[in-house]
């Protein structure tokens, strides 16, 4: 599939859900991907673990978010911010599975099993995904998002000392990967790092007074995330040699 072709027709159109914990995480762990999937005529979800659709800003912003992107209006399953690991993951793996049954999508994006910066809820949260997705009836492609190693480390250091019980304790080298470890890399052109960029923008309650995006979590992160969009396979159909879109491989569209 050339990710650049938006003219597809309505029988090659597929559908891409990402699922993550919070507004943002989907704008700077996959927002290239999922603008490109929307660009070339995909059906691009979102679904959102805490917040609510009524509340704001939060979930505005997500929202603001996903029309840059192309992506549908996004799903909230209202569940508590910081608290997911208190949910009992029978409850979480449920939720999830009604989504993937009414949605039915071919590939489903979500953080890696180091929650990108050790944070709880996106520890959970792969959790419930990869049960949700193994035993339910889905036959899709199950991405997780993976970073250049040490990158987030900066940032799991400065959450531990100002929000210790977010987050796990966890060494340097355990957050992100070699890049030669990705499954899929994406790179990202210049138009999907402007609306990857844009997207970062829209969540300014977790930006500084400026509302630069490139200061995001830590000046310097987004910076390292604007060329390449990097996934290792989880579950399902494997992915072509050198892969450059979350479709590669599976065939007709369904």
């Amino acid at each position: 599939m050339d990710p650049l072709d938006a003219h597809k027709s309505p029988q090659s159109s597929r559908r891409i859900l990402g699922i993550f914990a919070h507004p943002d995480d989907e704008s700077y762990a996959a927002a290239g991907t999922l603008g490109t999937c929307a660009r070339a005529g995909h059906t691009v979800h979102l679904l959102c673990a805490t917040g609510d659709s009524q509340e704001e800003p939060r979930a505005g912003e997500l929202r603001a978010a996903a029309r840059i992107l192309g992506a549908e209006v996004p799903i909230f399953l209202g569940l508590s911010d910081g608290q997911l690991h208190e949910i009992p993951e029978q409850r979480g793996c449920a939720l999830l599975h009604s989504w993937l049954e009414r949605l039915r999508p071919e590939v489903v994006v979500t953080l890696g099993d180091d929650g990108a910066y050790g944070h709880r809820d996106h520890l959970q949260l792969t959790r419930w995904v990869r049960t949700a997705c193994r035993e339910s009836n889905w036959q899709g492609r199950l991405l997780l998002c993976a970073f250049p190693r040490g990158l987030f480390a900066p940032v799991h250091s400065r959450l531990r000392k100002v929000l210790g019980h977010a987050t796990v304790p966890l060494e340097a080298s355990a957050l992100g990967s070699p890049r030669n470890d990705a499954d899929l890399v994406v790179r990202l052109d210049p138009e999907a790092a402007r609306l990857k960029r844009s997207a970062v923008a829209c969540h300014r309650s977790q930006l500084p007074p400026s509302g630069d995006p490139m200061e995001f979590l830590r000046p310097g992160t987004l910076s390292g995330l604007l060329e390449e969009e990097w996934f290792t396979l989880a579950a399902g159909p494997a992915l072509p040699r050198r892969a450059s879109e979350p479709f590669a491989g599976l065939g007709c569209a369904g």
